[in-house]
């Protein structure tokens, strides 16, 4: 579920750079992407995990932070957008049952088992061919290349590397984003809509299958308030006996989300989210499988996410200072 954790944050939340625009009837129009100018997000993912097996209790601690840079490749044409992703720098800072991990781009850390992994997600490029017409991700490129070099670190993860992270995975991951968009992009005089349901199918880790509602609560000073309410619900492997690389199996799984909430604000003159955050509260039961034994594991996480834009590198500047 770490890798999870790590990428699915970014590539979900890196995308929202929407803004509300038009006259008359309220719209969410995309006004950001211009031919080869770049822009900034960070995401930061907070998250606070209590596991318990029998009468074990281990506490997990992480605070990440991606710097993504995105770069269109041409304006929008017939509707079409590509867009390049990549990974301007990391900050990571991860506590997991006192086994503390650090790592900063650009900085001098100790070695650990995870920084060449770390190094490597440094060197991620994506490329995403998306239908604005219908907010879908059509194509993505540049994933096996990363899989194939996240698996020089480690072989025996590569399998579930490439579930993780395949050309579906992705597509998942970003389309909800795209969803959010009301039909024909109006606003509906009730304020309210919501995404259709999509499945994130984690191969050996299960499926997450999610739903958002949107509520448009109104503008002030020009920034136009989005409030976002998600539900997710998990499902166990369909085939519990594949590990995928992995030392254990998922047997059986039962996670709700107990609260879940957001606000994301759209800056309508610069057309693009000047901010947006995220608090998801997940509990329940997975009961995992290593070699012939069983044990119920009782999970309890709280994860807190937040993006900003930016029109130049803001890590850039803070090291020329």
């Amino acid at each position: 579920m770490n890798v999870r954790r790590w990428m699915g944050p970014f590539l979900v939340l890196g995308l929202v750079c929407l803004t509300v625009a038009g006259h008359g009837q309220e719209k969410l129009e995309w006004k950001i992407f211009k031919k080869d100018k770049s822009f900034f997000q960070t995401v930061e993912t907070k998250t606070d995990q209590v596991l318990k097996v029998g009468d074990m209790t281990f506490n997990q601690k992480q605070n990440q932070t991606f710097l993504m840079e995105w770069t269109p490749k041409g304006e929008p044409k017939d509707n079409i957008l590509t867009i390049e992703q990549r990974i301007a720098g990391i900050k990571m800072d991860l506590d997991i049952g006192g086994n503390k991990i650090s790592y900063e781009t650009d900085k001098d850390t100790a070695k650990n088992p995870m920084t060449q992994f770390f190094k490597t997600l440094e060197k991620a490029k994506f490329t995403l061919t998306v239908d604005l017409s219908k907010n879908e991700v059509k194509k993505v490129e540049g994933l096996k290349e990363l899989v194939d070099e996240l698996g020089k670190v480690n072989q025996s993860f590569k399998p579930v590397l490439n579930q993780i992270l395949s050309e579906e995975t992705i597509k998942t991951l970003a389309e909800p984003v795209f969803g959010m968009l009301p039909p024909k992009g109006e606003i509906p005089k009730s304020k309210t809509w919501t995404s259709d349901a999509t499945k994130l199918k984690m191969g050996p880790l299960g499926t997450y299958t999610t739903t958002i509602k949107y509520t448009a609560e109104g503008a002030d000073k020009g920034i136009e308030k989005i409030k976002v309410e998600p539900d997710l619900k998990y499902e166990k492997p369909e085939d519990t006996k594949d590990k995928g690389g992995l030392p254990f199996t998922i047997e059986k799984g039962e996670l709700t989300t107990e609260k879940a909430s957001g606000t994301i604000l759209f800056d309508k003159d610069k057309g693009r989210v000047q901010s947006s955050k995220l608090n998801v509260v997940l509990k329940g039961n997975l009961t995992v499988k290593i070699a012939q034994t069983e044990a119920t594991v009782t999970l309890n996480q709280t994860q807190d996410v937040s993006v900003q834009t930016f029109d130049e590198n803001p890590w850039q500047k803070k090291k020329e200072k």
